[in-house]
């Protein structure tokens, strides 16, 4: 199903694409300003970052290495409560022992980091030439598409770049263990994708929808040639 609701607070959209779930917000306009969650990655201060990504970002990724073998991990919802609890504590300056959370609610934190962003991490402007790039996967060999994949991605903001490499190894890392947590690398990018590309408000409702499938493939790709990426 697709529900598209706007209102004050901004635009909400949110869809379902197989087992995978996906919503974004902008941030409303009485909301107090932030730190972390709901800005720009360039405006987020080097305090509340780590080795070139954002804290809470590299404390899931961090915590949830222990749970690769999950069953599910990513794909199922975690305590929202809890999530939001956790979110705020970061955005106090805290760093909450995550190794202490439930695998899923560890995720939905991340995932929220993500589906905050004022903008997606693979960005608004890049948006036509990421589906273009996949569209086009068919008439290209692997190592044509593993190169312009590099050019896109070294197009990226620096922060974003980095961001996206290090969730790209992340993913990479669940589908090697895919054995165990049924989660390939089809699933990984059909749950993560649509968090992560898509565009802007102008777009055609239509046309978005359309091109779902096309997202959901390219993060698939990019996952299963992560080790072949040199950028």
């Amino acid at each position: 199903f697709v529900m598209f609701t706007a209102a004050a607070a901004g635009l909400v959209v949110s869809a379902g694409i197989g087992t995978g779930w996906w919503y974004w917000s902008s941030q409303g306009p009485n909301e107090p300003p932030r730190n972390i969650f709901g800005i720009r990655l360039e405006d987020i201060d080097e305090e509340y970052m780590q080795e070139g990504i954002p804290v809470v970002m590299a404390d899931c990724f961090s915590a949830l290495r222990s749970h690769l073998k999950e069953e599910g991990i990513l794909r199922m919802s975690g305590e929202t409560e809890k999530a939001l609890q956790l979110l705020e504590l970061y955005e106090l300056g805290e760093r909450p022992p995550l190794d202490s959370e439930l695998s899923h609610t560890i995720s939905t934190l991340m995932k929220k980091f993500l589906t905050k962003m004022p903008e997606p991490l693979l960005t608004f402007s890049l948006y036509t030439e990421w589906v273009e790039l996949q569209r086009d996967s068919n008439e290209l060999s692997t190592e044509e598409w593993i190169e312009k994949a590099n050019q896109m991605i070294n197009k990226l903001p620096e922060r974003n770049k980095v961001l996206f490499l290090r969730l790209l190894a992340f993913l990479f890392e669940c589908k090697k263990h895919e054995q165990w947590n049924r989660m390939t690398a089809k699933n990984l990018g059909t749950v993560i994708a649509p968090s992560i590309c898509f565009p802007d408000d102008d777009y055609p409702t239509g046309k978005m929808m359309s091109e779902l499938s096309l997202v959901g493939s390219l993060i698939t790709t990019l996952i299963s040639n992560y080790d072949s990426l040199d950028c």
